[in-house]
C-alpha cells in the first residue's frame, strides 16, 4: 500500500489523537483508565473484557485506513475499518466512532467540515449502505434491535443517508447523517468556549477535565441512545437528570459537586455495563476530530 500523503497523515494523526483523548479521560460510565467492562460466564469467570488498551489498539488499527477515504469510498472505508478492528480486538469498540469519523474524514482538504459534509452525505449511495450494513453486522453492537424497513439483517435498497434517516429518531449517530452533524458541531462550540480551552490559541489546558466536562454536557443535553436501546427511556432520562445535577452543582470547581458526580458514576456503572453512555463517547471523538481538523483545538 502506498504511503500516506501529507494531508492523509494529518487525518490519521487526528483520528488517533481524538480516539486516544476520549478513552483516556475518566468519563463516568465509559471505559477509561479507571474502569473496564467485563461480563461473566456461567461459572462466574470474567469474559469479553473491554479495556483502555482495546480502544487504543482499535484506534491504531483504523487511523491510516480512515485517512485514505475519499468521497466515493465512505461505505467501503467504514467496512474496512471494522475489519481492521476485528483483527486486533474480539468485540465492538468503535462502530459508532467509525460511522461518525469516516464521512468527516472524506471532506476534501480545501473545504471546511461544515461546508463540505452536506455534499459528502448527499452523495452516499446504495453501495455505501450495503458496505455499512455489513460493517454493522460484523461489529455486532449491543442493543441494536430490529427495524420494520431497511433492517441491517437484510440487504438495503436505499442510499445510506436515507437509511440513516429511518433510524434517526432512535439513534443520535444516525441523526448526524440527517442533520449534517449538528450535535457534533455544537459540541465543538461547547469545547471551544469551555474554561479549559485558551480562547486565543485553542490550547487545551486540561484535556482530561475538559473532555469529562463535555461528556457531562452532552449527557445533560441529549439522551444517550445506546442507553435507551439497552435499558429504556427511563434509565436514559435519569442519567440525564443526574448529569444535570453535577453541572448545576458546579463541577469540577465546587467541592459540593463531588457527591452529585459520584451519584452519576455509580448509576452508570450499575447493571453491568448496560448503562454505558456509548453514544456520548462517540460524539466526543467526532467533536475532538473536528476541533483538531479545524484548528480550534490544539494540544501543543
Amino acid at each position: 500500500m502506498s504511503e500516506l500523503t501529507a494531508w492523509q497523515q494529518k487525518l490519521s494523526d487526528w483520528v488517533r489523537t481524538a480516539c486516544y483523548l476520549e478513552v483516556s479521560a475518566p468519563k463516568p460510565g465509559n471505559v477509561n483508565p479507571e474502569y473496564s467492562f467485563s461480563s461473566l460466564d456461567e461459572a462466574g469467570v470474567p469474559r469479553d473484557v473491554a479495556t483502555v488498551e482495546d480502544f487504543l489498539r482499535s484506534a491504531d488499527a483504523i487511523c491510516d485506513v480512515a485517512a485514505r477515504v475519499t468521497p466515493q469510498t465512505v461505505g467501503s472505508t467504514i467496512l474496512e475499518c471494522i475489519r481492521a478492528t476485528r483483527l486486533v480486538v474480539p468485540h465492538n469498540t468503535n462502530l459508532g466512532i467509525v460511522l461518525l469519523l469516516i464521512p468527516l474524514a472524506a471532506v476534501p482538504e480545501s473545504s471546511s467540515l461544515q461546508d463540505g459534509i452536506e455534499r459528502i452525505l448527499d452523495d452516499l449511495t446504495v453501495d455505501d449502505s450495503m458496505a455499512v450494513y455489513e460493517a454493522i453486522r460484523l461489529a455486532a453492537p449491543g442493543g441494536l434491535g430490529n427495524a420494520d424497513d431497511q433492517d441491517v439483517s437484510n440487504s438495503p435498497t436505499l442510499p445510506l443517508r436515507d437509511c440513516m434517516r429511518l433510524a434517526s429518531e432512535r439513534d443520535t449517530i444516525a441523526m448526524q447523517y440527517v442533520n449534517a452533524y449538528q450535535e457534533v458541531f455544537r459540541a465543538v462550540d461547547w469545547l471551544e468556549n469551555s474554561p479549559w480551552i485558551d480562547s486565543k490559541t485553542g490550547g487545551m489546558e486540561s484535556a482530561s477535565t475538559c473532555i469529562t466536562w463535555l461528556a457531562l454536557r452532552l449527557l445533560q443535553s441529549i439522551p444517550d441512545t445506546l442507553i435507551i436501546r439497552k435499558c429504556g427511556v427511563e434509565v436514559a432520562t435519569e442519567a440525564r437528570r443526574l448529569a444535570d445535577q453535577v453541572l448545576v452543582n458546579g463541577w469540577p470547581e465546587q467541592p459540593s459537586s463531588e457527591a452529585a458526580y459520584e451519584a452519576l458514576k455509580k448509576f452508570l456503572c450499575e447493571d453491568g455495563h448496560r448503562r454505558n453512555p456509548g453514544t456520548t463517547a462517540d460524539l466526543i471523538v467526532a467533536a475532538l476530530f473536528c476541533g483538531l481538523r479545524s484548528g480550534r483545538l490544539r494540544l501543543d
